[in-house]
């Protein structure tokens, strides 16, 4: 809810109030928030109860990538089947890795970075390299002969660095 006060020199005389969306950064940490709660899971044979509520059952182990991971679950959770809330998040596979070829990403692997400083995080860590090129364009550009319109420029080359995923 939003408010906005009217009146003489700031006085709230008169209030009118509105509803209004979360802004795009609030909406996306809670989606973020609801993503890391979210439970692998498989689904169920009665997959809708009758009160409209999804009913799911423990992860199948094949989803599950390490026995830490089993252990977690399995103690956070009992072996009876779930029942996920209208506003909860599941999720039947796990989220591919889109650092590394994979058949729905072609990785970060020859991908460019922006600058240095973001690299690291651009690159998943993975490295990257530096290369060295030069580029040609237009300098020195003046206005020449008698017409109004003429324009002559050098031709110069500038040394740009660009940074390349490993």
């Amino acid at each position: 809810m939003k408010c906005k006060c009217f009146g003489v020199s700031g006085s709230c005389a008169a209030r009118t109030c509105w509803r209004q969306l979360p802004t795009f950064q609030e909406t996306g940490r809670r989606l973020k928030k609801k993503y890391n709660r979210a439970n692998l899971v498989a689904l169920s044979a009665n997959q809708v109860t009758a009160q409209g509520r999804l009913v799911v059952a423990k992860p199948h182990p094949n989803l599950i990538d390490s026995r830490s991971e089993r252990d977690i679950y399995a103690s956070h959770h009992s072996t009876r089947d779930l029942t996920l809330g209208k506003r909860e998040l599941a999720f039947l596979e796990k989220s591919p890795n889109f650092c590394r070829r994979t058949k729905y990403s072609a990785g970060m692997t020859g991908r460019l970075c922006k600058n240095r400083k973001d690299c690291d995080d651009f690159c998943c860590g993975l490295g990257y390299n530096v290369k060295y090129y030069m580029k040609k364009g237009p300098c020195n550009c003046r206005m020449e002969g008698e017409g109004c319109c003429q324009v002559k420029c050098d031709t110069c080359f500038t040394k740009l660095e660009a940074f390349v995923c490993k």
